[in-house]
């Protein structure tokens, strides 16, 4: 159930948290291959095919109830979904895929099904060999916890009336006395365990901290459980942040400042070993964008992360990511701010599959597109979500994938034609800098992509286009 609710949080929310809310890097395959079922392998029970009885919206009493699945589906080019033979790559977890297409073009398709709730969630990547040559499944098919843990216990801060913030790869914490703190089920790595202490201005806390402790590259190996105490007199050795240094957000093409109002955003600090903390903090009611920072970064691959979200009305959303190395005040002009992206679907098939049409940017690089779904109908939840490589993409639109004709497909797998919408989106994704197969993985949801995020140089950014439907209508 817990990973369920990470795919509900990522499509649901507004605010996304550090990195993510600029990328979908968050490894969706991860999610769909673990949940609350009994039903962890890779190989679906052998259950006959099932369809859909009445399909009046919450309906089901002449449903055939679904049963737990996971399967994975290939396509070489333009040929048939196949279903596909997962032992191939079950020992080391690298699928490369065989592809015979002239021009290196494939897909692979997972659906993921809880018999118990009633839910279909699936999610495609369509690609080629020359942008994304493999697919590492390896903590995909690491079903189970890690078995280590980490305490930290924390004094009082050394600041009066400030409060601690303790951050642990994407999890931070805020307490304005001592506390102690256990991550659980943790896996074998290195870890940044870094504290911070945000001071009080005329009684309000500031939008950004005034120092900074690392405890870096701590070792942890499974079954241990590692204890760290950091006390009143370690904060007091805190490192004293440099800044605030200011962030101003430029209109594209009037250059003038945008209204304070319409956007929120951030600036992390990425360490090498995944650890994000927050530097700096604003939302629509902030006026100003500050920010601290430290005079040299704790490491060579560490990076700063400016992230902004721009939204021009309620249905529509940007959200720009930029890495860079050195702190000081920052002036940026948003590559583009002005947008309308249009949903289409194909119902020929007899099925939904929910579309966009393609749009045209100038001076700018595109680097894929993907169209998300949430609906319901005769009581089965329905979840899609689906991604194309803009080298992949020709035509004027893009659609989910059609896999209901492959082989282990089961019909009511397909989302019904008649189905009302919950929530939907389409995204354009543009970038400034040429894309590694490792990025696009990343943005695709088929890696976890912090990597990413450090290997992109000083000044890079990545913008998110969104438009969304919420419930009641169709596409």
């Amino acid at each position: 159930m817990y990973y369920r609710l990470i795919f509900l949080r990522i499509f649901q929310k507004k605010y996304f948290g550090p990195a993510i809310h600029a990328i979908i890097f968050l490894s969706l395959f991860f999610l769909f291959t673990t949940g609350c079922s009994d039903s962890n392998s890779l190989t679906s029970p052998a259950n006959g095919d099932t369809t859909n009885g009445d399909t009046d919206n919450g309906d089901t009493s002449e449903v055939e109830p679904l049963t737990d699945a996971v399967e994975i589906f290939f396509q070489d080019g333009d040929g048939e979904w196949t279903l596909l033979d997962n032992t191939e790559f079950m020992a080391t977890g690298i699928f490369i895929p065989t592809v015979t297409d002239s021009d290196g073009r494939y897909g692979v398709a997972m659906i993921r099904v809880y018999a118990e709730d009633q839910e279909v969630y699936l999610y495609t990547l369509e690609t080629t060999t020359a942008e994304i040559p493999q697919i590492d499944f390896s903590d995909t098919l690491a079903l189970d916890d890690g078995t280590a843990s980490l305490t930290v216990n924390v004094g009082e801060p050394d600041i009066a009336g400030s409060d601690i913030g303790i951050h642990l790869r994407d999890e931070s914490d805020w307490n304005f006395n001592g506390i102690s703190i256990t991550y659980p089920n943790l896996e074998s790595g290195n870890y940044d365990l870094i504290l911070t202490q945000t001071e009080e201005d005329n009684d309000i806390l500031n939008n950004y901290p005034s120092t900074l402790l690392a405890r870096p590259d701590l070792a942890i190996d499974d079954g241990d459980s590692l204890v760290q105490d950091i006390t009143t007199s370690d904060l007091a050795g805190s490192t004293v942040l440099a800044g605030p240094y200011t962030v101003t957000v430029r209109d594209h093409e009037s250059g003038a400042p945008l209204d304070s109002t319409l956007y929120e955003g951030n600036v992390d600090l990425l360490t090498s070993n995944s650890t994000f903390v927050e530097l700096g903090d604003k939302d629509d009611n902030d006026t100003n964008f500050e920010y601290t920072a430290l005079g040299t970064l704790l490491a060579d691959n560490n990076t700063y992360m400016l992230n902004i979200d721009f939204e021009p009305d309620e249905y529509r959303e940007l959200t720009y990511l930029e890495t860079f190395l050195n702190e000081g005040d920052k002036d940026i002009s948003l590559p583009v701010d002005d947008f309308d992206l249009t949903f289409t679907d194909d119902i020929s098939n007899g099925n939904l599959l929910p579309g966009m049409d393609i749009p045209e940017f100038e001076d700018v690089t595109s680097i894929g597109y993907s169209v998300y779904f949430d609906g319901s109908i005769a009581g089965i939840q329905y979840r899609a979500q689906s991604f194309i490589t803009a080298s992949r993409q020709t035509g004027t639109s893009f659609f989910l994938p059609d896999i209901s004709s492959a082989e282990g497909w089961q019909s009511n797998w397909s989302i019904p034609a008649d189905i009302e919408t919950d929530r939907s989106f389409i995204s354009v994704y543009l970038g400034s800098m040429d894309i590694t197969d490792e990025a696009l993985l990343a943005i695709s949801g088929f890696s976890e992509g912090y990597e990413v995020l450090q290997q992109m140089e000083d000044g890079e950014w990545i913008i998110t286009l969104r438009e969304s439907i919420y419930s009641g209508g169709a596409l």
